[in-house]
């Protein structure tokens, strides 16, 4: 039987220069994670690139159960390195055995852009606790995620 769904892909993709990433691709969701260097970049069908830190984790979802392209509302996520205050890794770096630390984390904020599905979608900068700290504009389909919005989380969504 044939599925008018398009078919999840996962990926993991290293160039000739040694830079690494993982994406996964489904009609309702985006995912990057990797070195921006990577050949291919975050480019995808809304994830379109990483200015700042070069590792990141970029997420993109539909949070209505539609697809990316008609979604009404959508939650990107972008950090960079993340860990709870006080953590505490072994000297290669390889676990944090039992010492995790504690709240709050704190997260290299990223800087890019998105590429949002519609121009016609107004955001709002997210707090940890999921609360709307500002409004920001989304110029004609991209919305800029910088460094000083001090935040991972984003809320584009139709008015």
């Amino acid at each position: 039987m044939e599925s008018a769904t398009p078919a999840t892909t996962i990926a993991w993709e290293r160039d000739a220069a040694g830079y690494a990433c993982y994406r996964l691709r489904s009609k309702n969701a985006e995912v990057f994670v990797g070195h921006s260097a990577c050949e291919s970049g975050p480019a995808g069908v809304c994830l379109e690139s990483v200015a700042e830190p070069y590792l990141a984790a970029l997420t993109l979802s539909a949070l209505d159960g539609k697809p990316l392209s008609e979604s009404n509302k959508l939650l990107p996520t972008a950090c960079g390195r993340c860990e709870n205050s006080g953590m505490q890794f072994s000297a290669d770096r390889r676990t944090v055995g039992t010492h995790w630390g504690q709240g709050p984390v704190c997260i290299e904020p990223v800087g890019g852009h998105i590429r949002l599905p519609s121009s016609s979608l107004s955001c709002r900068v997210l707090s940890s606790a999921g609360e709307a700290m500002q409004t920001i504009e989304a110029r004609d389909g991209w919305l800029d995620l910088l460094p000083s919005y001090r935040t991972m989380w984003y809320l584009p969504q139709r008015p």
